[in-house]
């Protein structure tokens, strides 16, 4: 007998389908026909000491599906452009910090304050060198009128001569870098060895007690420290040049 439920063909007399447990003899109607059986899900059970099978859908394919086998196929790499020089990256440039490095008006008239400074140094290291030292070691051949003379005059080279210098000792710092060159190594040493001088000089100068010889050595130092002085602007004229000329 033919399961009208899943479609398994039972054996004659079978109560119950072998596959989905339907039954089979229940579902006969009066004219011998076999009735729709109930809906997959319902209450229906089969009796007991019935076989069990799964409730299977008789629209199911016997054979089971074949999946196509899949194919793996790795995908070959492909270089990726090189970029001609046209196309590479530039790198920018970074900026010049601004400060003393950069054009401006000091450095323009750096040059003029550094040869004015260095004629100044050299105008009074040769004034106390000479003129006035000669004040002092010969001032049993000079008058009174010309000694006084000396005083005033000494007194206003000393002062114009010292501002001078001193503003071009400070115009030489502009424009430096972290970059020192050799020159502006001997200009520092010579600023350092004219400082000293200059303190030896105010030391005898202001000591001398009417000695006309320490007088005499106070000036010759004070001369010698005017000098170096010019020496260094003079150097530091050469290498602000050169560094202007370089770059």
């Amino acid at each position: 007998m033919q399961c009208p439920r899943c479609g398994l063909q039972n054996s004659p007399g079978a109560p119950s389908c072998a596959r989905c447990a339907l039954p089979l003899n229940q579902g006969q109607s009066p004219t011998g026909e076999l009735s729709q059986p109930p809906p997959l899900g319902s209450a229906s059970r089969a009796p007991a000491g019935a076989a069990y099978a799964p409730d299977t859908d008789a629209t199911w394919p016997a054979q089971p599906l074949q999946a196509a086998p899949l194919t793996y196929a790795p995908a070959r790499p492909t270089a990726s452009p090189v970029p001609s020089m046209s196309e590479a990256p530039t790198i920018p440039t970074l900026p010049r910090m601004p400060g003393i490095a950069e054009p401006s008006l000091a450095r323009t008239l750096k040059p003029f304050a550094l040869v004015i400074g260095a004629l100044a140094g050299l105008a009074y290291a040769g004034w106390a060198g000479t003129a006035r030292r000669s004040a002092f070691t010969d001032a049993a051949h000079k008058s009174l009128d010309e000694l006084r003379s000396s005083d005033r005059l000494d007194s206003v080279l000393l002062i114009v001569c010292t501002a001078l210098v001193v503003l071009a000792v400070g115009w030489m710092f502009v424009g430096w870098n972290r970059a020192i060159p050799t020159l502006r190594v001997a200009a520092l040493a010579c600023l350092g060895v004219a400082a000293v001088a200059a303190g030896v000089a105010g030391y005898l100068l202001g000591t001398w007690d009417q000695d006309p010889a320490t007088a005499s050595r106070g000036y010759l130092t004070l001369a010698i420290a005017f000098a170096l002085a010019s020496v260094a602007l003079v150097l530091e004229l050469v290498a602000s040049r050169s560094a202007s000329a370089t770059g």
